[in-house]
């Protein structure tokens, strides 16, 4: 049985499977322990199905099971000398506890690229950071909490080492946007398919390019676990293929069509105050604490689903204030007008307004 995605708003989160992708993950858990030469061929219309996606050759797109792991593993294979690594503000918090580690590690210097608190930083922070020193930039195509939009392009298009790599986090933006990997002008490209591309949990992809190849001296399969589960590559396969088919150009129009609506039902909701930022599907409000109990309550109170962000824990260097909540709403192609404008009511029927 689907499930009823009407008060769900939380894409950023978990995007709600298409149906076929929960099909194709029940046919494959069904069928018997497959032989090593089906589950390899399996893998391989994944890894083409992603390839399609981003637009590039399927030899360098590697499979994983979390953003994260695929991250991790691509960065410990950096060259160990001494140097810095440019960290965006907003990196995602996991990332930025396993570059602490690191850099005690092997003695390299974090440089964090500040900006505004809710904006990304302009070229010139970077460029203002950039020396032969410098091994990585690390930075999100779309960030955690707000939603904000990086110029990955033209902070990769900057002058840098020959042998620094631009290393993007697309695990926001994978299937909310146009993700061109080649286009990009990065190095290495990781993301989950479980948020906006709806595929199942613990579904990942990378890609590395050329200079990647030959700075880490690795390809993007030599980072895939070897026991991925057949289940999950077979819906991340319908998943991936299906934004595909569909095209990001159409979902993205219809998300950006609901998300212009619900900035219009919260403006008026004196318990928020909503990130006026330009983003990518999601619409991130500011909570003083003593409103928060009622904000959560008139979302219970009609079963809607949104995200209360740990925004210490995921974007630690964005100075965001660990005073105020943030409540982030992602609707996605499965929502509809009604239910963007039930969430002002809700919000308005419990507190009172």
């Amino acid at each position: 049985m689907a499930v009823n995605p009407s008060l769900y708003l939380n894409a950023c989160s978990h995007g709600l499977p298409d149906q076929a992708c929960a099909e194709a993950v029940a046919r494959q858990a069904l069928r018997p322990p497959g032989q090593m030469n089906e589950e390899a061929e399996l893998r391989e219309r994944v890894r083409r199905a992603c390839a399609t996606l981003l637009e590039t050759k399927p030899a360098t797109v590697g499979l994983g099971t979390g953003t994260f792991s695929l991250w991790a593993a691509i960065m410990d294979r950096l060259p160990a000398r001494r140097g810095r690594i440019l960290v965006a503000a907003h990196e995602w918090g996991d990332h930025v506890l396993w570059l602490r580690r690191f850099a005690a590690r092997t003695g390299l210097v974090l440089d964090v690229v500040s900006g505004e608190r809710s904006a990304p930083p302009d070229l010139a922070a970077w460029a203002a950071r950039m020396d032969d020193d410098v091994l990585a930039l690390c930075l999100p195509l779309v960030t955690s909490v707000d939603g904000l939009h990086y110029p990955a392009r033209e902070i990769s298009a900057l002058d840098r080492p020959a042998d620094a790599l631009v290393v993007v986090d697309a695990a926001q933006a994978l299937g909310r946007v146009p993700v061109r990997a080649g286009d990009l002008g990065c190095d290495v490209l990781v993301g989950t398919a479980r948020k906006w591309l709806r595929g199942p949990r613990q579904t990942a992809m990378a890609w590395l390019s050329d200079r990647a190849e030959r700075v880490l001296a690795c390809n993007a399969r030599s980072v895939e676990p070897f026991d991925l589960n057949a289940a999950l590559l077979a819906g991340m396969e319908a998943a991936v293929s299906i934004v595909s088919e569909r095209g990001i150009d159409a979902i993205s129009h219809n998300i950006a069509q609901l998300d212009e609506l619900l900035r219009a039902e919260l403006a008026d909701v004196a318990a928020v105050e909503v990130q006026t930022a330009v983003t990518v599907g999601t619409i991130s409000c500011r909570v003083l604490a003593i409103a928060t109990p009622g904000v959560q309550a008139g979302l219970d109170a009609q079963g809607i689903v949104a995200k209360w962000c740990d925004h210490v824990r995921d974007e630690p260097l964005s100075g965001l204030d660990p005073g105020v909540s943030v409540l982030r709403f992602s609707p996605h192609a499965y929502n509809d007008e009604d239910d963007i404008v039930s969430v002002a009511k809700a919000l308005k029927s419990d507190l009172g307004l």
